[in-house]
């Protein structure tokens, strides 16, 4: 989600998971503390994210992608080898959309690209979309990840259905950085490069 200062979703998808009904702006408003606004405001983008439905006028309630996006916020980061020079981000660092990515794909190890688009994005689809084929790429040809042979049901008649993606080298909650100039995936939960071959437009 994003990491603006004025984002409150996390707030939001607390307070509705404390409840099995729906909850009004009124009550999500007092329970948060933020103003009415704000709480109508990041309703609607997180209905748009489909992390919550709107059971009825005014009244939200928590999907099941919101709760795993409630999940993968509150994951506690993990110590790792203490090391110099390991490429960590310091704690305070902005997540990117692969950190979001990865960490969504843990969560969902069967997932599609449309599905992680949906969870990680923050409104650029296309581009995402892109970005997450190119970053899922790279993980498949680095033996984390594999591409399912069976894929996701067809939204379309036309449609084969979309592929399915599987991690089966889980390297841990920091996300794997592809670093293209030296054609390695540097898994900052080890430290360690994976050096692969090279192949055009990564």
């Amino acid at each position: 989600m994003s990491g603006a200062k004025n984002w409150h979703g996390r707030k939001l998808l607390d307070a509705l998971a404390v409840t099995e009904g729906c909850r009004t702006i009124a009550e999500l408003a007092e329970e948060t503390g933020l103003e009415a606004k704000q709480v109508s405001t990041t309703c609607r983008i997180l209905k748009r994210r489909q992390m919550v439905v709107q059971h009825k006028p005014g009244c939200y309630r928590l999907t099941a992608i919101g709760q795993v996006a409630r999940q993968a916020a509150a994951e506690p980061a993990r110590s790792g080898p203490q090391r110099r020079l390991t490429g960590r981000r310091k704690p305070n660092a902005k997540t990117t959309f692969r950190d979001r990515l990865w960490r969504f794909l843990r969560l969902n190890p069967k997932a599609t690209i449309s599905r992680l688009v949906r969870l990680a994005g923050e409104g650029r689809p296309k581009q995402e979309a892109a970005n997450a084929y190119a970053y899922l790429r790279v993980l498949k040809r680095a033996g984390v990840i594999v591409e399912m042979r069976q894929r996701a049901e067809a939204n379309s008649p036309t449609s084969n259905g979309e592929k399915r993606w599987l991690i089966v080298t889980d390297l841990g909650p920091r996300a794997p950085v592809w670093r293209p100039a030296k054609r390695e995936l540097f898994d900052p939960n080890s430290g360690r490069n994976i050096t692969m071959p090279a192949v055009a437009h990564d």
